[in-house]
């Protein structure tokens, strides 16, 4: 009789759907557990990656305790930062010593460029530029402006006699008395 056959034939396709639904509930189970131990903590470091290229907060970390492939994944990155942010610290400290060093070194050009090397009183270029500000002050203003030249007489016949040497420390001392004054 085929009702045998069918009985049978309806306890085996039971028993597909049976099979067919704890394997749909065992891949269910198997692809959260996945998500969770896989894409979640991958996700996590793509969003860490991008908020750091963003703050370029290189002093983030992401903390897991894990000892597989994804653990020594995120080791290797927050060693990575470690070593950016030594690096960037390193590059900020010599930006601002060369930043420093610039600084001085324009100060010294300046003082190069606008005063005597030997007496250390303002040279021509100076006087000319300081001359014309209070040149065009007192036209401004309709005051009167005085200009005092300062000869040292026989100088040249110093320079002469005596050498250079003996010129140079005269300069100096006249340079010393003008300043003080």
């Amino acid at each position: 009789s085929l009702q045998s056959l069918q009985t049978m034939m309806s306890r085996y396709a039971a028993i597909a759907l049976a099979v067919f639904a704890f394997g749909i509930i065992v891949a269910w189970v198997m692809s959260n557990m996945s998500q969770r131990l896989l894409v979640e903590p991958i996700g996590k470091l793509a969003a860490l990656v991008e908020r750091i290229s963003r703050t370029k907060n290189y002093a983030e970390r992401m903390h897991i305790n894990r000892r597989d492939e994804i653990g020594v994944l995120i080791n290797g990155f927050n060693n990575m930062l470690s070593t950016i942010e030594s690096q960037n610290n390193e590059l900020r400290k010599h930006g601002e010593k060369l930043e420093s060093l610039v600084e001085l070194r324009t100060k010294q050009l300046h003082h190069r460029a606008n005063y005597d090397t030997l007496t250390k009183l303002p040279n021509r270029h100076l006087l000319m530029e300081k001359l014309q500000e209070v040149m065009e002050r007192s036209r401004r203003s309709g005051l009167k402006t005085a200009l005092l030249l300062i000869d040292i007489d026989r100088f040249k016949v110093i320079n002469d006699s005596l050498g250079h040497n003996v010129g140079d420390e005269l300069l100096q001392q006249v340079g010393l008395r003008l300043s003080a004054t």
